[in-house]
């Protein structure tokens, strides 16, 4: 018989999803305090920590909440449904975001702790992107040349033809690595949807947002109009090869 990529498994007050295809077994120690940690910073709404584990770098995501619910609850969601919480959710649209070969983390585990039966907290770990920055470490510190630019025009317009909604796109979800390769992060929200332009542009004017007040908020920050019209090239290139553009 076939062993599965994906499983589920049951622990007490804890349920799990596993990679096999990246671990070798469950593991629920992989959600403990890690012995090697990399690094420690936030994103978005969670708490991350890089950590190895084995031959592995891996970053675990802690889901806590934004906006004014939080000084009531931080991390504690509403819910008893498995397949609805945010960390099931963002696990199974990185994998098939992963299938579809779209430059994402690869999910490697998530964990859903039920505090009572409506209510829960939890966590993701996926793959470490190697030798990588965010799009707003890398514009803090240099440019990024039109070809760049152009490129991640290319392929937020691939993720756009995929019908794949990203709900916070910032400078802060976006990595570049040592080879000059672009991957959006933290898929909380996150949804499968059918292309259209409306949410395209909405999506994108985020994105343009974002890097609006990052250059308000620091001395120096990388960005121009010329870019944006640069990443705006590429992204309707890409439509001409089959993108819905705006």
């Amino acid at each position: 018989m076939t062993q599965p990529s994906f499983l589920q498994t049951e622990q007490g007050s804890d349920s799990f999803l596993w990679n096999l295809q990246v671990l070798p077994a469950e593991d629920p120690a992989l959600f403990a305090a890690q012995k090697e940690p990399l690094q420690e910073n936030t994103l978005g709404r969670g708490t991350v920590v890089m950590f190895r584990y084995g031959d592995l770098e891996l970053v675990r995501r802690h889901y806590q909440r934004g906006g004014l619910v939080r000084h009531i609850s931080r991390d504690i969601y509403i819910g008893n449904a498995l397949a609805h919480t945010r960390m099931w959710q963002e696990f199974h649209l990185l994998r098939e975001l992963c299938e579809l070969g779209l430059p994402v983390p690869q999910p490697v585990a998530a964990r859903c702790t039920r505090i009572t039966p409506f209510f829960h907290r939890g966590d993701l770990i996926t793959r470490r992107i190697p030798t990588s920055r965010t799009l707003a470490e890398h514009l803090r510190k240099q440019p990024l040349s039109e070809t760049l630019w152009r490129q991640l025009g290319k392929v937020l317009a691939d993720f756009h033809r995929t019908g794949v909604y990203h709900a916070d796109l910032n400078a802060n979800n976006i990595l570049l690595d040592a080879q000059d390769q672009f991957y959006l992060l933290d898929f909380d929200k996150g949804e499968r949807r059918t292309p259209d332009p409306s949410w395209q542009q909405a999506n994108l004017q985020r994105l343009q947002r974002s890097l609006l007040k990052l250059q308000g908020l620091h001395p120096v920050f990388h960005f121009s109009a010329a870019d944006w019209s640069a990443l705006h090239s590429g992204y309707r290139e890409a439509g001409e090869n089959g993108a819905q553009t705006l």
